[in-house]
């Protein structure tokens, strides 16, 4: 297990306590928009924390939720689609509507790229961004990723294939940037399906 606390937020693995939360912000419909997948009701994200441990170790998922100390939990993001010998992983992650432009999204990168650079040892991180989605692009352009190049008919929702744009961010570059000049105390060890180095 690996979490981390930043001058304001704390990522952790999520626990049973969180599904309130979850349900609540992924339900709504500006977020959920975005989302391959649907919560019909409480359980759903109650049954998908109980998976979590599973996924970590199978190398499907290392997932933390974002914790804020006023609103309590706001949202998740993570690491996904791990290649150890390539050194690289995909990031992702959605933020509730009551801390958009606070700087949350900011923090929240911000930890989760020193735990995937400093700590699992990954040399690049890649993010998908839905070419509908321009708020998430500049949000990820304004942090320093760089768009490679648009994957058609790349992410599916419901009957509908549609198009992301295909980000990345090099370790170099994170150093380089304002995502690393954010403190952070970084706890425990990645899973060893997401330590690269």
């Amino acid at each position: 297990m690996i979490t981390a606390v930043g001058p304001v937020l704390t990522l952790r693995h999520p626990e049973p306590r969180d599904a309130a939360a979850l349900f609540r912000h992924a339900s709504d419909p500006l977020i959920s928009r975005w989302f391959s997948w649907r919560y019909e009701s409480e359980e759903d994200p109650k049954r998908w924390i109980a998976s979590r441990p599973a996924a970590r170790e199978a190398g499907e998922w290392l997932e933390w939720v974002v914790e804020h100390p006023e609103h309590g939990v706001v949202g998740m993001t993570g690491l996904s689609e791990p290649n150890l010998r390539d050194r690289r992983t995909v990031m992702g992650s959605w933020l509730g509507q009551a801390v958009w432009g606070t700087g949350v999204n900011v923090e929240s990168k911000a930890l989760l790229t020193r735990m995937a650079f400093e700590h699992c040892g990954f040399e690049r991180v890649g993010a998908y961004a839905s070419i509908e989605n321009p708020r998430s692009q500049r949000a990820l352009e304004k942090l320093g990723w760089q768009r490679e190049g648009t994957l058609r008919a790349y992410h599916r929702h419901g009957d509908l294939a549609r198009d992301v744009h295909l980000y990345s961010l090099l370790r170099d570059e994170w150093a380089d940037g304002p995502l690393a000049q954010i403190e952070a105390r970084v706890e425990g060890a990645p899973p060893a399906a997401f330590a690269a180095g």
